[in-house]
């Protein structure tokens, strides 16, 4: 399938109010749809009017109304034109909400510093820096941690966690165990594991996943080790 995504920038209109101190909210829209005889989907000037004057008319409470309006508003619209709006999703500061016509998804990031050391314990330190290099030390990042959690859209109302009481969850379950603590030696659930990212992030989504109750799931774990440098672990029914 070929689509075209677009992204826009608008003052965040909560409960209709708006100033020039609002906190900007970032819109990416993507497009599907059969390509006109220039080669594109829609002209993507039209896309952004089109937009931006949806998200600036609506009166919302908070980022999760916003979108879920949004979505509906632009979905029916586009549809005249016989493009299909694939997903929309909405982000203001930490939080990012993705809905699709299947599911409707809260990401939000949390930062953290911990160390960790890449070291086998099977070879000897000669081929432990041959193969990992610098990483063969023990060193420390900021890491960043995006937790998903999704829910499907089938329900007229669907229920999605507030920010407040995921930031509980990921607190009790992970941080707390990690921040400002060291991989190798003090993080319970990594013993006998090695600490590379991939690995890290594939044990935390095991360990945060049953907090979590139907319809309600996580749906995806990103790690950053630094901006250049992250893993990901997503459940693949919902990729």
């Amino acid at each position: 399938m070929l689509t075209i995504s677009r992204k826009i920038r608008l003052p965040y209109l909560a409960s209709g109010q708006s100033s020039k101190f609002d906190p900007e909210t970032e819109i990416v829209a993507t497009l599907s749809g059969n390509q006109m005889q220039d080669g594109m989907i829609i002209n993507l000037r039209n896309v952004k009017k089109e937009l931006t004057a949806i998200g600036l008319s609506l009166q919302c409470n908070d980022l999760l109304d916003f979108t879920v309006e949004f979505y509906r508003q632009a979905r029916q619209q586009l549809l005249s034109s016989n493009i299909k709006l694939e997903s929309l999703a909405a982000t203001l500061s930490s939080n990012t909400i993705r809905l699709t016509k299947d599911m409707l998804t809260l990401s939000r990031s949390y930062e953290f510093a911990a160390s960790h050391r890449l070291e086998r314990n099977d070879w000897d330190r000669e081929k432990n820096c041959q193969e990992f290099g610098n990483c063969s030390d023990t060193h420390g990042h900021n890491f960043v941690l995006t937790v998903s959690v999704g829910t499907a859209t089938e329900a007229a109302t669907p229920v999605l966690i507030s920010p407040s009481e995921l930031d509980v969850i990921v607190d009790q379950v992970l941080l707390r165990e990690m921040d400002h603590k060291d991989f190798n030696s003090t993080v319970s659930f990594m013993q006998g594991k090695l600490p590379t990212i991939e690995n890290i992030v594939q044990t935390c989504f095991e360990r945060l996943a049953p907090h979590f109750q139907a319809p309600l799931k996580l749906t995806k774990l990103k790690l950053a080790e630094t901006s250049n440098h992250w893993a990901e672990f997503s459940v693949a029914e919902v990729c």
